[in-house]
């Protein structure tokens, strides 16, 4: 939950995702787990620990991310295609 975030060790979380292919979504207006102590973090962390493939989407909406549904889902999809499934442009 975003109230026990500061409680979360990211180092250790993002140690599980050594490897692995990860796909992380933020919303730059996101006033319930703001980017600079939630996403940016994250991301940093699971870069560091090693992941196989990092994408990192920001979206210009809120925490439930009600407006942009349809970029959602089109960064979903681009990132399925090219890094699960590995498909070419």
């Amino acid at each position: 939950a975003a109230d026990s975030a500061a409680k979360l060790n990211l180092d250790l979380v993002a140690t599980r995702l050594r490897g692995k292919v990860v796909f992380l979504v933020g919303a730059q207006q996101d006033q319930v787990a703001p980017l600079e102590y939630n996403f940016h973090p994250l991301v940093a962390a699971v870069r560091a620990a090693g992941a196989a493939t990092v994408r990192d989407t920001l979206v210009n909406d809120s925490h439930n991310l009600p407006r942009t549904e349809a970029a959602v889902t089109d960064a979903v999809w681009r990132w399925v295609r090219s890094d699960c499934l590995g498909e070419k442009k």
